[in-house]
C-alpha cells in the first residue's frame, strides 16, 4: 500500500527523479508499470480476498489451551 500511495500520492516522475539523484539512473519500465498498476491491483485483490475471508470464515485468533497442551483456534 506504501506503494500505490507513493506512486499516486507523491508521484511517480518525483519518485523516478528522487531515485536517478541518489542512484545516478532511472528506475526501468518494469518498475514505473509495477508502481503504477500492478501494485495497486494487488494490494486491491489483498484486500478484497481478505474481507471475503473474514465474511465466510469468521474471525479467529490462536491461543494456547493448557489443558489439552495444543494451540487452539477461538472465534472472536
Amino acid at each position: 500500500s506504501e506503494c500505490v500511495a507513493v506512486s499516486y500520492v507523491y508521484g511517480l516522475k518525483q519518485i523516478s527523479d528522487d531515485i536517478e539523484l541518489m542512484l545516478g539512473r532511472r528506475p526501468s519500465y518494469f518498475w514505473l508499470i509495477c508502481w503504477r498498476y500492478l501494485m495497486p491491483v494487488a494490494v486491491g485483490v489483498i484486500f478484497i480476498s481478505s474481507i471475503i475471508e473474514i465474511m465466510t470464515e469468521g474471525v479467529v485468533y490462536e491461543a494456547w489451551d493448557p489443558d489439552k497442551a495444543e494451540h487452539v483456534f477461538l472465534p472472536w
